[in-house]
């Protein structure tokens, strides 16, 4: 079932909307029609339910989601960037090095309580469906920052894996 939406205001381009997905080929189904059957934030809840960690999180890396994944102007979906956060410790310089030595650090972010290091995990891995973007956090991405958070005797820490557009 096809229907006709409304499209972008800027350019009055109609876009298409898939009729609802089968369930038992949700997981295996492009993510912007995902998007579009369950809305943003259900897809967002139905990922993080999947990960195994629980200091793990993942979110989209870029406003207005649904417009910006039915207008399809990317080639893929991918994990580039995330969001180390950990507790404010008391030797901010000193944490900062040693993070710096494990991770490759793009941008320090500081609150009262925290620090965020926006990170980069290597070329990041596609995030196209459900299933691609669960398996690469826990089996690939997932595994890299544990060892880390490891290696630098972190114990409270959050990750937040971006999904990213690629061009």
């Amino acid at each position: 079932m096809k229907s006709q939406n409304e499209g972008n205001n800027a350019t009055k381009t109609p876009w298409t909307v898939i009729g609802a997905i089968d369930p038992s080929h949700m997981d295996t189904t492009y993510l912007p029609e995902v998007v579009v059957d369950m809305g943003k934030r259900n897809l967002v809840e139905l990922l993080n339910s999947r990960l195994c960690n629980p200091r793990f999180e993942v979110k989209f890396d870029f406003p207005k989601v649904k417009r910006t994944l039915i207008e399809g102007e990317f080639s893929e979906l991918a994990l580039f960037y995330h969001d180390l956060t950990i507790p404010k410790p008391t030797r901010v310089l000193a944490t900062t090095d040693a993070i710096k030595e494990v991770f490759d650090v793009i941008q320090v972010m500081e609150d009262d309580a925290t620090i965020t290091y926006t990170v980069y995990l290597d070329e990041g891995p596609f995030a196209n469906s459900i299933e691609e973007t669960v398996y690469n956090i826990n089996r690939v991405l997932g595994p890299k920052v544990e060892t880390k958070a490891k290696q630098l005797g972190l114990n409270d820490y959050h990750m937040m894996f971006n999904i990213s557009l690629a061009y």
